[in-house]
């Protein structure tokens, strides 16, 4: 494949492989050499049989098909994880039907499994660019910066979606959107309920903290890890406070993989659409406001470009990406689960993060 342009910390250049965009063409009614079938069998092993397919069609025309993971029961019937699968695909058409101006695949057929097709699956459209992931170190200047500005444009686009006011993943019913408990990417990670408020979502974030493996085992770590944790709960009401108006409160539609695969973008720099949306959430915007990850530098993500479009258009959404950086940093701690016994690394976060925050208007 080809080779994509990356710089390292010390602004090397790299050339690296990129997003895999294929692993193998088969024609309809081929049949699978050994070292094919070895190949598909290892897939399958490693992503749980999730299958993901471009097809073309004769007449040129090129889709995407998806089908969820699928396993056999001790009856050899198949089962298929369909949760993600059911809110992605629903999400997509409830966007299409509600004319949301933002750029993502239109659903073109869904089939469920059936005595004649056992699998689930679906077809979407092919939205034409590459990922940013390979493409965009080797662009230009002019262009990233398109590329920054338009990623800013669908940012406020998704912050103007009429959603409901709680803490919690999507589910359509009927025509309406509604919310079931967060479904995070970690599988490390559940949440027992739909959450009325921001403090009671930071709260139990704190709790499942306390409770993971990632802060030790022995009395020790523990004792240790619950002190840190009760002077974080000692910070963090004046932080909520300081973010208390509906500016940082009002809750928006979130893409949780927002990441560098999962953006396309054509040579113009303007984003042709944005995939994979199993992982998804409405949440408050002070937490939703955030830079794209593949501008963030050593765990930073104050870069000027995105913040002065932001800015520019809409003060209030500039507001909740500026004054909420350490309530979405504190959440970035509460759900890691790298190993820090005892919660030191967190401690001397805080020690420095809490020390320098500058105090934050509160908007009415």
């Amino acid at each position: 494949m080809a080779l994509s342009t990356f710089w390292n910390h010390s602004g090397e250049l790299h050339q690296l492989e990129g997003f895999t965009q294929s692993i193998k063409h088969w024609e309809p009614g081929e049949p699978l050499e050994d070292i094919q079938q070895v190949l598909l069998q290892q897939l399958e092993n490693i992503f749980g049989k999730e299958v993901v397919l471009e097809v073309e069609y004769s007449d040129g025309h090129q889709a995407i098909v998806r089908m969820p993971t699928a396993t056999s029961n001790s009856d050899g019937d198949i089962v298929q994880d369909l949760s993600w699968f059911t809110r992605e695909v629903a999400l997509l058409q409830w966007l299409e039907a509600n004319e949301v101006a933002i750029p993502v695949p239109r659903v073109l057929a869904t089939v469920h499994g059936s005595e004649s097709e056992p699998y689930t699956f679906s077809v979407i459209e092919k939205m034409s660019g590459d990922c940013i992931l390979n493409v965009f170190g080797a662009l230009s200047f002019d262009i990233k910066e398109s590329i920054i500005r338009n990623m800013a444009n669908f940012m406020l686009r998704l912050n103007s979606v009429d959603v409901p006011q709680q803490i919690g993943s999507t589910a359509v019913r009927g025509n309406a959107l509604d919310l079931v408990p967060l479904v995070p990417i970690s599988l490390t990670i559940t949440y027992p309920r739909v959450f009325d408020t921001l403090e009671e979502y930071m709260l139990y974030l704190v709790q499942l903290k306390r409770e993971s493996d990632s802060v030790g085992s022995d009395d020790d770590c523990l004792t240790r890890a619950n002190g840190v944790l009760d002077r974080l709960l000692e910070m963090l009401p004046a932080l909520l406070q300081r973010l208390s108006s509906t500016v940082y409160r009002r809750c928006v539609l979130n893409h949780d993989d927002l990441n560098e695969a999962n953006v396309l973008v054509n040579s113009d720099g303007d984003i042709t659409g944005v995939i994979d949306w199993e992982y998804q959430s409405v949440r408050p915007v002070v937490l939703a406001a955030q830079y794209p990850c593949y501008l963030r530098y050593d765990g930073i993500y104050h870069d000027p470009r995105f913040a002065s479009v932001i800015k520019a258009q809409n003060k209030d959404y500039w507001h909740a990406l500026v004054d909420g950086e350490l309530l979405r940093q504190v959440e970035e701690w509460l759900t890691d689960r790298n190993p820090d016994p005892g919660c030191a690394a967190l401690g001397r976060w805080m020690d420095e993060a809490f020390a320098s925050q500058p105090p934050v208007e509160v908007k009415v």
